[in-house]
């Protein structure tokens, strides 16, 4: 009676003699069988989330809390950024027919390597060396090597380092993330400043190689230019040839010898000669054919004395007017004009010899003149026979001079525009020395453990339901076990004795019945099975208690209804007290020991009878193949209306199959959230292999609030019918459930 008790709760009275039922059950998980075959509807959803709210409600509120205390357990973190700006590669000039063309260098990899490179380790490891970061303690352990300490460092800073390029630009956002503030300012701009040094020394180094080349060149050149001016001067030593420099007055002259100097000299003064004796020679036909010539117009002195005379002609033309010529005034004024005539006409004939001493001047120059620069020309003839050697040895001075000044020239720019001058970032921004925290952020940390305890408490909830293979609700028995449900039993009230529940009509365990009962009238053509098997996969799951409450059901409808308990293993049902194991049952009328009439016991239930199991044989098995179970089963159908075979449990066992092949129906009994679906869907295979009909599945000690069905079970097994009270209803037949001692 043990079994029963724990079945429903409750305990039953002493001295019934009536003890039923083991404990049954079964509850289904949440996938279908071979994996998650279908999805979870919304009110499956619901119910699964009602059935563990207790348990989102937990992670909801512990997630929060988790988040509050690490937030306030985390050290304080500030984040503070530089900017700097990268801009495009110079284009490289291809050469092309006659022009040079420009090669524009792919942007998109020049910036995404530039990126790379700021967030390389050579880079950090600068910084670490700009810093002294391996000297920080909070950076590196003192106790180790200096090599060790830098790398320690270098690790660290690139953890607190981010490197961040602005979307549809050339900026890029060096952050750093650091428990100290001015730190994480100072590194920030280190960071852009190392950068911009190690793109310099970059390209310093590119260049290295053309450097060495070209100062090898150089030196070789200057070698071979010195030795060529050596030949030169010597040379030039040896022939007696003067160079005066470049006639050109530019880098490009070439370099003449005194002879042709002083030839160009003295054909410049001849020409100079023979323009001055042109025009001496002209001047003076013109002062030998007319005294009215430019040089006598222009000749001050001339022109003193005319206008002396000119003077001197008015006042006696003046004065004739009025006195005689006989004046002495007029005689002496005429005399003085006279004078002046001489004087003029002297004047004008040194005018003329002067222009012909002029002209024999001019011509004896040129005659000079004339007589030097032809004998310079014979000079300069024989120099060029002997400068010929000169020339060639001249071309290669002036060849390697042009390629040591082009190789020098190269040098310097390699030099010098080769680094500095080819820089292509720019710092825009400089980091600022944060004032607040960005770590941790405990509002967004708290709600984010919010998150985190929903989506834990969600998932723990659906996955439990996943990986729990029990039947847990009827629509389990349906979309799980692809059986037939014909009933649902709620679990009984742990203050109410079974055998009170027995007794009351209107109970929940009754109304229960009556569904069952209902259902079967359905299981074949005329009606429920008149011979019916009630078992279960394992032992304990309550088949006794529902054999006894559909039999009870069945017998209050006035159906003649016989218990077969066939569990000879361990029985359920007594006569009298439990300890007495020798009572006369099933075994003895198997055996051939007794007669049905001889072992059927007429309960207190009106028109319900009791066959015990009997004494316990050795091999029950035995006594059920041999056909006297069918035997059996065929007369007891004949004496009543229905007869229920409370069997023993399936698995581990041949007894039920054996029996499920000689009964009309079979009903498997599964404890909700209990029983695994593996071992019903066992349990099932074995008694259909046994030939066994299935009429269905009853599920058994359903709770309902607990399954997440909060309204649908609990509210038809608990209808109120009335004011009438089970205790009201107990004696409705006048008698107890209970077999007479």
């Amino acid at each position: 009676m043990a079994d029963a008790d724990r079945a429903h709760g409750s305990r039953l009275a002493p001295g019934t003699g009536l003890e039923s039922f083991a404990q049954g059950g079964f509850a289904g998980g949440a996938t279908e069988p071979g994996g998650l075959a279908r999805a979870l509807n919304p009110s499956e959803i619901l119910q699964v989330l009602n059935k563990w709210k207790l348990l989102i409600l937990a992670a909801a509120i512990i997630g929060p809390l988790i988040a509050l205390g690490l937030s306030l357990a985390m050290t304080p973190l500030y984040q503070t950024g530089s900017q700097i700006q990268i801009n495009q590669e110079d284009p490289v000039e291809i050469p092309g027919n006659g022009s040079a063309k420009a090669l524009v260098i792919n942007g998109n990899e020049f910036l995404a390597t530039q990126v790379g490179l700021l967030g390389s380790r050579a880079l950090s490891q600068r910084v670490v060396d700009a810093k002294r970061l391996a000297n920080n303690p909070a950076y590196a352990a003192q106790g180790r090597s200096a090599a060790e300490r830098r790398d320690q460092a270098t690790e660290l800073l690139r953890a607190q380092t981010a490197i961040e390029l602005v979307r549809d630009s050339r900026l890029v956002n060096i952050n750093i993330t650091s428990p100290d503030p001015v730190m994480a300012a100072a590194l920030a701009d280190s960071y852009a400043e190392q950068f911009i040094a190690s793109n310099l020394d970059r390209d310093f180094e590119a260049t290295a190689y053309a450097r060495r080349f070209l100062e090898d060149r150089i030196n070789s050149t200057r070698v071979k230019l010195e030795n060529s001016e050596r030949q030169l001067v010597d040379y030039a030593a040896r022939q007696g040839i003067l160079e005066l420099g470049n006639t050109g007055g530019d880098q490009g002259g070439k370099a003449a010898s005194l002879e042709a100097t002083t030839l160009i000299e003295l054909n410049s003064a001849l020409a100079q000669a023979r323009s001055d004796r042109i025009t001496a020679e002209q001047r003076y036909r013109r002062s030998a054919s007319s005294n009215a010539t430019t040089e006598a117009v222009n000749n001050p002195v001339l022109q003193d004395l005319t206008s002396k005379r000119a003077a001197a002609q008015a006042d006696y033309q003046e004065k004739l007017a009025i006195f005689l010529p006989s004046l002495p005034a007029l005689v002496a004024l005429k005399a003085r004009i006279t004078a002046l005539d001489r004087e003029i006409a002297s004047a004008r004939g040194n005018v003329g010899s002067a222009a012909r001493l002029d002209f024999n001047s001019a011509v004896a120059r040129e005659s000079e003149l004339q007589s030097r620069v032809d004998g310079m020309k014979n000079k300069v003839l024989d120099l060029r026979s002997r400068s010929i050697q000169y020339t060639i040895l001249q071309r290669e001075v002036d060849t390697n001079r042009a390629l040591y000044d082009a190789l020098l020239q190269k040098y310097k720019e390699v030099g010098v525009s080769g680094g500095v001058g080819n820089n292509k970032v720019a710092i825009v921004d400089r980091a600022r020395v944060p004032v607040s925290p960005v770590s941790p952020n405990v509002l967004v940390n708290v709600l984010i453990g919010l998150l985190a305890g929903l989506l834990v408490g969600f998932g723990g909830a659906f996955l439990i339901e996943f990986i729990d293979d029990t039947i847990k609700a009827p629509d389990d028995v349906r979309s799980k076990l692809r059986m037939t449900l014909l009933g649902v039993i709620p679990k009984g009230d742990d203050e109410i004795s079974f055998m009170d529940e027995i007794a009351d009509p209107k109970s929940d365990l009754i109304e229960a019945a009556h569904s069952l009962r209902t259902s079967l009238q359905f299981a074949t053509g005329h009606g429920m099975p008149r011979t019916l098997l009630v078992t279960s996969s394992r032992p304990g799951e309550g088949k006794s208690s529902v054999t006894l409450a559909l039999a009870t059901s069945l017998a209050r409808l006035g159906k003649s209804v016989l218990i077969l308990d066939a569990d000879m293993r361990k029985p359920t049902f007594y006569v009298g007290d439990s300890s007495r194991k020798d009572t006369a049952g099933l075994s003895n009328v198997l055996s051939g020991e007794k007669s049905l009439s001889a072992v059927a016991h007429q309960s207190e239930v009106g028109h319900l009878s009791i066959v015990t199991a009997g004494p316990s044989v050795p091999n029950p098995a035995a006594l059920l193949s041999d056909g006297g179970f069918a035997s059996l089963l065929g007369e007891a159908a004949a004496r009543f209306d229905h007869v229920i075979i409370d069997g023993p449990p399936v698995m581990g066992l041949a007894d039920a199959p054996l029996m499920g092949s000689v009964a009309e129906g079979t009903v498997m009994v599964v404890e909700a959230s209990s029983a695994h679906r593996s071992a019903i869907e066992a349990s099932v295979a074995r008694l259909r292999s046994a030939n066994s009909r299935m009429v269905g599945v009853v599920l058994n000690k359903f709770e309902s609030r607990r399954n997440g069905y909060g309204y649908g079970y609990a509210y038809a097994y608990n209808y109120n019918y009335g004011s009438q009270t089970a205790s009201e209803n107990d004696s409705q037949d006048g008698r107890k459930i209970v077999l007479v001692k």
